[in-house]
This record gives structure tokens, C-alpha cells and sequence, in this order.
């Protein structure tokens, strides 16, 4: 589903945007929808909204699957500054077709570029290129939200079947940018924060794709959908038992 403030839903500059509201507003939609149960699939930023769906909503929710999630470490408490809403803003308002692309390049397909990946790119820029100071104002208080709303502390409470599928070339750090050399080296550690992860989460399950980056479900769509189907199989097999 298209959240408040991306893609085609509304984007109001004003809106309480936090995790549990952006949650709240997920299980209305479902219950609107008269789905009483769902298997919950999150990635990146997602990744952090399903965790905190599931740990609101967890008589809801067959199975949370998280596809390299951020907020596996709390940036913070590890030495990434306070960086303000006004801060954020100035830095969105600086981006570019160019550097989005080097980004997602270097974070998304662990160094890779195929044609196909420049959709993804485009599919950021339009909206800076039909609002950009708007785009840029929610960009950062997204930011905030990341930075400042953490689930890492709570993954112990999480008390449903958790599927992670982690694409171990990932480099996601929020905020990375503004820390020395020897702190940045620490953040983004996803081989060692899958693990680590998995191990805080009661009911977990760990899918490994070594060669991959942030976007497993992109770089190599049949061998992320063949991990799922699997991951699928298994929760309802269980439930059929």
C-alpha cells in the first residue's frame, strides 16, 4: 500500500507522520478491506513500519517478513548526530538525478547497473520535479522519523513467525554522512546485523543472499520470489497442521 506522503497517496506537509500513526492507519485500511489477517511484508523504511505494525497488531498478522529492513541499529545511540528537520530539508533539496543513481547503485545492487534499475530512479526524481521543496520537506521529515522512532529495542517482543530475507552487500547506514571515518566503518554492517537480528527476534528465520544489496527483490526478482514462496509455504503449512 502507498503510505501518506509517498508515491500516490496524499502528501501533506503538515500530517503527525510517525511509525505507529503510519501503522494505524495501515490496519484501518485492512479492516476496512475486512482482512482480519495478513502475512505483513516490509522493506527498507517498510521493513521498520511492519515491525512496528506487528508489535501493535500481532493478533492480525500470520507472519511479518522484512526485506532488508533499516533500523537494525539504533544510528543515535551508535554516534550519528541529531541532524534537524531544517538540516534534512537543506541536504534534500541538493539531490539529483546523478547522485540518486550513484547511491541506489552502491546500496541497492551492491555496485551493479542494469537499465532496468533506472525506473526506480525516476520513480524518486519525478516527484522532485513536480514539487521539489514539498518532496524534500517530507524526504527529511521521513529522516527524522527514522533516526528518531527506533524498533531495534523492541525486536524481542515481537511474538509472531518473522521471515528476514537479507541481501548481505547492503550498506544502509541513515545519517552515515555526517560521522567520522571510524564510526561510519561500524554502521551498515548487514552481515553482522542480520545475524544479530535474528537472534533478538524470538521466531525467526534467516534467508541469506550473499551477492546482494538493499533490494533483493529487484536485483534478482526470481530467486527473491522463489525465497518467498518458500517462506510462504511454510507458514500456512504450519497453520494447516
Amino acid at each position: 500500500m502507498d503510505q501518506i506522503g509517498f508515491c500516490k497517496s496524499s502528501k501533506p506537509i503538515d500530517y503527525q507522520y510517525s511509525f505507529h500513526q503510519l501503522a494505524t492507519n495501515s490496519w484501518n485500511l485492512l479492516n476496512k478491506l475486512g482482512i482480519e489477517k495478513a502475512v505483513i511484508v516490509g522493506h527498507s523504511m517498510g521493513g521498520m513500519l511492519a515491525t512496528r505494525y506487528a508489535l501493535l497488531y500481532p493478533d492480525n498478522v500470520d507472519a511479518l517478513f522484512l526485506v532488508n529492513p533499516i533500523g537494525l541499529e539504533d544510528w543515535l545511540a551508535k554516534g550519528v548526530p541529531y541532524v534537524s528537520i531544517k538540516d534534512w530539508y537543506k541536504n534534500q533539496l541538493t539531490l539529483t538525478t546523478k547522485r540518486a543513481r550513484a547511491y541506489q547503485q552502491k546500496t541497492y545492487y551492491a555496485g551493479q547497473w542494469r537499465d532496468d534499475y533506472q525506473k526506480w530512479v525516476d520513480m524518486l526524481m519525478i516527484q522532485y520535479r513536480a514539487d521539489k521543496e514539498d518532496s524534500a520537506w517530507l524526504s527529511a521529515i521521513h529522516y527524522d522519523m527514522i533516526l528518531t522512532q527506533p524498533v531495534v529495542h523492541e525486536f524481542d517482543q515481537l511474538s509472531v513467525p518473522t521471515w528476514l530475507f537479507i541481501g548481505e552487500k547492503d550498506n544502509t547506514a541513515i545519517g552515515k554522512a555526517f560521522v567520522p571515518d571510524d564510526i561510519k566503518k561500524q554502521l551498515g554492517n548487514y552481515p553482522v546485523l542480520a545475524r544479530k537480528t535474528a537472534k533478538a527476534i524470538p521466531e525467526s528465520h534467516l534467508i541469506l543472499f550473499n551477492d546482494l544489496g538493499h533490494s533483493p527483490q529487484i536485483q534478482e526478482p526470481e530467486r527473491f520470489q522463489q525465497a518467498l514462496l518458500n517462506a510462504l509455504n511454510t507458514v500456512f503449512s504450519k497453520q494447516s497442521e
